[in-house]
């Protein structure tokens, strides 16, 4: 396995915790990521911080947006500038395991896979408590129509995110628009 994950960090005033985040990626097990750092606009000292990590690291790519446009802009600008064969999303609050990649990956190459999700859990800053999501059904093959239609039955609404994923790239290679970088 040795394809590039793009890793692709969205950042918005998120200073409390990017560097738990960053640090999270950085301690992979899998090493050939290229970790795409979105800056939208942040007022407080997230901007500082993507510097740091980029200055720290080779793997580390920083673009700060001059002026917020939200988490979805911020996604397709990265996109448009990722070269990895595979892509994850990780929002700047967030933090994932040491093997996340690594095991993403060895079960897309496995199932020839172009999505590969699995359970996570969501920490709640309000009362301090971890939340465990599960997909609530065994490991299978799906198409995309099918799952959709599984996940819209259920109404289960947090599997329709983009973050705990792993992608293949050649989802995002015919989008109807094209974002232009904005610095």
């Amino acid at each position: 396995m040795s394809e590039t994950v793009s890793v692709i960090v969205t950042a918005y005033n998120v200073e409390r915790y990017l560097s738990k985040c960053l640090d999270s990626i950085l301690a992979q097990t899998y090493p050939e990521l290229e970790v795409i750092v979105i800056d939208d606009a942040s007022t407080d000292k997230t901007k500082l911080i993507c510097d740091e990590y980029e200055k720290k690291d080779q793997r580390v790519r920083v673009i700060h947006l001059a002026k917020n446009g939200g988490v979805s802009n911020a996604r397709n600008v990265a996109i448009e500038n990722a070269k990895g064969t595979y892509l994850t999303f990780i929002d700047g609050d967030d933090y994932i395991n040491t093997a996340y990649v690594e095991e993403y990956l060895t079960q897309a190459k496995k199932h020839n896979a172009e999505i590969v999700m699995g359970p996570y859990f969501r920490f709640n800053d309000q009362n301090g408590m971890f939340y465990f999501y599960d997909a609530l059904y065994p490991t299978q093959e799906l198409t995309i129509d099918d799952y959709i239609r599984e996940r819209a039955l259920q109404r289960v609404a947090w599997f329709s995110n983009l973050g705990g994923k792993l992608y293949h790239r050649r989802l995002f290679e015919h989008a109807v628009c094209k974002i232009k970088l904005e610095k």
